[in-house]
């Protein structure tokens, strides 16, 4: 294998003298592999890749950080809808003050010799039963307690479409993030491959031994 070698460093030694693809002499292809632009390639192709990683990750932190604000920006609301609707809920001199600006509803006395079904209307004197307050107070903490369930609901809904929305960005996201590093790695192991590979053919055996 030695005398192998030989002869094809002795083949090559006319070469050596001269350029080696337009640009480089036997000097400049010594065994030091820095300073070959192979290893420039190398190197430049590495920095891609850690750079495009820097960049994914950087993307994919402020993502997940825009993302888990949104959420809580969205319950702290939510919770303070629901807290509000409560406290107006527990509230009955609301109530009280709003059915004392109003008049006391009054629901008439049906009578069958006062009713006429035709016309559907009251013949003669109406009687009128007076609602007491304390049905009116009734009536109007169940309004307040059928908005605050609307409201629940409506806070409720708003939490889920929002979540949602917030996983499907980030995983998108990640989707495309995982893509792109794919690429850039297969496209900088490809590059390198191309490099080195040339830099098998064109090298002396004699560079080539350990």
């Amino acid at each position: 294998m030695k005398q192998i070698y030989t002869l094809l460093e002795r083949a090559f030694s006319t070469v050596h003298l001269q350029k080696i693809e337009g640009n480089f002499t036997r000097r400049e292809w010594g065994p030091n592999l820095s300073s070959k632009p192979a290893a420039t390639t190398v190197a430049t192709a590495e920095a891609v890749v850690v750079a495009v990683v820097v960049v994914v990750v950087v993307v994919v932190v402020v993502v997940v950080v825009v993302a888990v604000v949104v959420v809580v920006v969205v319950v702290v609301v939510v919770v303070v809808v629901v807290v509000v609707n409560l406290l107006e809920i527990r509230q009955p001199r609301k109530c009280l003050r709003s059915s004392k600006d109003t008049n006391m509803l009054k629901v008439p006395r049906v009578n069958l010799k006062t009713y006429d079904e035709r016309s559907f209307s009251y013949i003669g004197p109406v009687t009128w039963n007076k609602i007491p307050m304390s049905v009116q107070l009734q009536t109007c903490i169940l309004e307040r307690n059928a908005h605050f369930k609307f409201y629940l609901l409506l806070s409720l809904v708003v939490v889920v479409v929002v979540e949602l929305v917030v996983v499907v960005v980030v995983i998108v996201v990640m989707i495309v993030v995982v893509i792109v590093v794919v690429v850039v790695v297969v496209a900088a192991a490809a590059a390198a491959a191309v490099v080195v590979v040339e830099v098998v053919i064109v090298l002396p055996p004699s560079y080539l031994l350990v």
